[in-house]
């Protein structure tokens, strides 16, 4: 899109790479300017807006919505959002993560909507076909359906009408690169000048425009989880696989289909205060077995030891394994594997590739003319995601009690 230089009368380019343009863009897109009559930043039009959804869901809404906030802000500054979490299955790591904090959310929207446990008296149970479908038929059916559809509607009629806390998740930037760019090896010198004279800059060290953005509200992943997630692709098995993993698991690695390729990090690391206190520079490339960057717990046994990632704080919880024999080498990150970070720049070293998982999702997506042996990234870097004003961008979850900072 274009913008005009009004102090010289010329037309400057400007481009930006925006998240991918999914479904939920031009129906959100025209269901805000259909409703911005008489709208101003004085007088902001109240947007509510009910997320039925999983993980996979979610993020492609969070790419819509941050699209919208980036390339269409004259819209949504008119625009007071509240957004409502409603869990369809045990996949929504956001909801679980309100329920366990808010009471009133996990006993009348968690619990009776996500639960396995029977917890409607209307459900109907026939052994036989010809009996289930003339049961669908019934009048008696139908009112079990009445009275489930009414159940359920007051539900979220009351989550809507009565959850008037905030909870701000932080929405959080991964720019691709299946190329590698130009390493600023200089960056490091600027910042130990600046910390000499204490006026700290954490300088970039990647500075191309990328090839692609991929917002997420829940966590990244690399290593072990996404490659397995590609190898469960490439088989035509479900990710994750439905019900015991295991044999799919001993299969994959006795293919051997997993090698960590070797790469170099640069993270900002922060305080408490949410301020960078250092740059962390790996001078050596390593292989990680895991790399993992948190905004919300899953609480499953197989987390990794990070601190309690909270979705509001301005970072995010890192975690990073290194494998044999890389894991006895002199290296912070073997000595302290998590890390409170706001912005990672990694890249692999020679033509190494490797696969991502943000929010469940496996990208780059592959397609049936992919050439796989050019398949994945060489270079992602991470940093918070911000709107034309500058400030953090984030998902308004609307809950019914005040999180009041609580951790994990």
């Amino acid at each position: 899109y274009t913008m005009s230089d009004a102090a010289g009368g010329r037309l400057a380019r400007e481009t930006e790479v925006l998240p991918p343009e999914t479904s939920f863009y031009e129906p959100l897109k025209d269901l805000l300017v259909a409703n911005m009559s008489g709208a101003s930043p004085e007088q902001k039009v109240t947007v509510r807006i009910s997320l039925t959804a999983d993980d996979e869901t979610m993020n492609a809404f969070i790419c819509a919505y941050v699209r919208l906030q980036r390339h269409d802000s004259a819209i949504t500054k008119n625009c007071n959002f509240k957004m409502f979490v409603v869990p369809v299955t045990r996949g929504n790591t956001l909801a679980w993560y309100i329920g366990r904090h808010d009471i009133f959310y996990e006993r009348n929207i968690l619990a009776p909507i996500a639960s396995d446990l029977f917890l409607l008296p209307w459900v109907a149970l026939h052994s036989n076909k010809e009996d289930r479908q003339n049961h669908r038929k019934s009048p008696e059916a139908q009112l079990v359906g009445t009275r489930m559809k009414k159940y359920f509607h007051s539900l979220l009629n009351n989550y809507i009408r009565y959850a008037g806390q905030t909870l701000n998740v932080k929405i959080w930037n991964t720019a691709v690169y299946s190329s590698k760019p130009e390493w600023d090896h200089k960056a490091d010198g600027k910042e130990a000048l600046a910390n000499a004279i204490g006026t700290f800059d954490p300088t970039k060290a990647v500075h191309t425009e990328p090839e692609q953005v991929l917002p997420f509200f829940n966590k990244l992943e690399i290593g072990y989880n996404a490659e397995f997630a590609r190898y469960c692709e490439a088989e035509k098995i479900p990710y994750p696989p439905i019900g015991d993993s295991k044999k799919i698991e001993e299969k994959f690695m006795r293919d051997r289909k997993f090698q960590a390729p070797e790469m170099k990090l640069r993270i900002a690391r922060v305080g408490l205060d949410g301020k960078v206190i250092s740059i962390l520079r790996e001078h050596n490339y390593l292989a990680y077995q895991e790399i993992s960057l948190s905004n919300l717990p899953t609480y499953t046994s197989d987390d990794p030891k990070t601190f309690p990632p909270n979705p509001e704080d301005p970072w995010l919880e890192m975690y990073a394994k290194t494998t044999q024999p890389f894991s006895t080498k002199k290296s912070l990150l073997n000595q302290e594997p998590a890390q409170h970070v706001c912005r990672v720049e990694l890249a692999v070293k020679n033509d190494d590739r490797f696969s991502i998982l943000i929010d469940g999702v496996l990208f780059p997506r592959a397609s049936p003319s992919t050439d796989k042996s050019k398949l994945g990234y060489q270079t992602i870097v991470v940093e918070k995601i911000v709107g034309k004003s500058g400030e953090h961008l984030s998902l308004p979850v609307q809950t019914f009690y005040p999180f009041g900072g609580l951790r994990g």
